[in-house]
């Protein structure tokens, strides 16, 4: 039985001692109450008649939503699924993860959360949509670590390394492993990270400027402090609040939406206390206003500084000017970068490519290509959808390993589609970078920064248009 994840955690198993009865843990407890009592009982059954185990647990959900007891049901509806897909059958297992979530929730149930998203992850798998499933382990990982469930979030990152080798990801595989090395007692966590290191933005004048931040917690740990902004001479446009994800079972955390605006009586000092889950990932678009009146080709600089509560750790900062330019090309990349690439996640490098055209469609071919050969994953930030693959960062897409998904005007290359129809003049972009390990790690060439250089057609020639730069991981700790 439980083919698929023959694992217990303390919420799956309630608080009452259990014993392991035929590959099952069931409860033994009859005194701890009716409900836990028929749960061990349904559990019992599963082995030999696993359809005997379903109708029981089925009967079970609608008593304890009857009485209220949101444990008792969660934990019914999430063994129904488990048994189900150890069945080879998939009808109505959505609907009972999705109920059991909804309810977890309402009720506090923190601790049910992670075998939900990996048992969700498990249906996926069975389907045979591991793309689909990576992102729930991931979440699972992080909701696991972030309530203690060491145990589980170990056996779950190593079922992450394990899809990530079948899928031949040894970046994310290598990466996903460092995760786990943090799992050992007493192992060093590494401090939490504000990318970029810096940023630049150029905008035509009367132009929004923007840009992403990730605020990152690599490690095994919850992590709380405070993310500042000094921007001289501006204001808040509008309440910076975090923008929850509303999606049932969203693998991304909330986002947080910031606007400045140019304002002579600006403080231009703001601040927001965070909490990342150990390997959480949260995004910060920072929107700057372009200066009003007669005021041109002015350079906003902000500094964004985030401080752990731990006074032992140094404060990370990043360092971001926003330009504002009276001439730019009528397609340009509005920004370039310097992050640092890390042992423990895939750093991205958000761009945006605006285009100032008159035309109602244009369809704009984008290439990145680096300094040294790596791996480069092209996403559209606002659907996250993979673009196309370079697997060796040269800018060619003929390669046994490359991929490319968005080639509107068929010429074997990524590309963008601006539309006036959608009123679409700018497309956000993000890049992943796995760059090629060299063979000696004691070669000079292992230290220098890798550059990444866009480059876009002006419909005569390629003209490099915007370059970034990252610096290699550090060493792990």
């Amino acid at each position: 039985m439980f083919r698929f994840r023959p694992i217990f955690t303390a919420f799956l198993l309630g608080a009452t001692p259990l014993a392991l009865w035929a590959g099952l843990l069931v409860n033994t407890r009859a005194a701890d109450g009716p409900l836990e009592k028929r749960l061990g009982d349904a559990l019992q059954s599963a082995d030999a008649d696993a359809d005997k185990a379903l109708r029981l647990l089925d009967a079970l959900v609608v008593e304890a939503t009857q009485r209220g007891d949101a444990s008792i049901q969660v934990r019914a509806e999430l063994w129904h699924a488990r048994i189900t897909l150890d069945q080879h059958k998939t009808a109505g297992v959505l609907d009972e993860l999705d109920n059991a979530l909804t309810t977890a929730r309402q009720a506090g149930l923190t601790s049910a959360e992670p075998d939900l998203y990996a048992t969700r992850a498990d249906y996926f798998e069975f389907l045979g949509k591991p793309e689909q499933a990576r992102p729930l382990l991931d979440r699972a990982i992080q909701l696991a670590l972030a309530t203690s469930q060491i145990p589980l979030a170990r056996e779950m990152l190593d079922r992450l390394a394990a899809l990530q080798e079948k899928a031949r990801q040894t970046h994310l595989r290598t990466q996903t492993l460092a995760r786990a090395s943090l799992l050992v007692p007493d192992a060093s966590q590494p401090a939490a990270e504000l990318q970029p290191l810096e940023a630049r933005v150029s905008v035509e004048n009367g132009e929004l400027g923007r840009t992403r931040l990730v605020l990152a917690n690599p490690s095994s740990d919850t992590v709380t402090g405070t993310l500042s902004l000094d921007a001289p001479g501006t204001t808040l446009g509008r309440p910076w609040e975090p923008v929850p994800d509303q999606r049932l079972w969203a693998t991304d955390p909330d986002s947080h939406h910031i606007l400045l605006t140019p304002s002579a009586k600006g403080t231009g000092s703001f601040g927001k206390k965070i909490t990342l889950r150990p390997g959480e990932q949260v995004f910060l678009y920072l929107e700057v206003n372009p200066p009003s009146g007669k005021i041109k080709n002015a350079v906003q600089p902000v500094t964004a500084t985030w401080r752990d509560d731990d006074a032992t750790t140094p404060p990370a900062q990043s360092r971001l000017n926003f330009e504002f330019s009276s001439t730019l090309p009528d397609v340009s990349v509005a920004s370039s970068s310097h992050i640092r690439l890390s042992p423990y996640y895939s750093v991205p490098l958000y761009a945006e490519v605006y285009h100032r055209g008159s035309a109602s469609q244009r369809v704009e071919d984008v290439v990145a290509k680096t300094s040294v050969p790596c791996l480069v994953e092209v996403y559209d930030e606002d659907t996250r959808e993979l673009l196309a693959v370079d697997n060796e960062g040269d800018g060619d897409f003929f390669g046994p390993a490359d991929r490319l998904l968005s080639d509107f005007n068929h010429d074997h290359l990524p590309d963008v589609v601006f539309s006036a129809a959608d009123q679409k003049s700018v497309s956000s972009l993000e890049f992943r970078l796995f760059p090629a390990p060299f063979e000696d790690p004691a070669d000079p060439a292992a230290s220098t920064p890798l550059d990444i250089t866009l480059w876009l057609h002006d419909r005569r020639d390629w003209q490099p248009a915007a370059t970034s730069q990252a610096d290699p991981a550090a060493a792990k700790n």
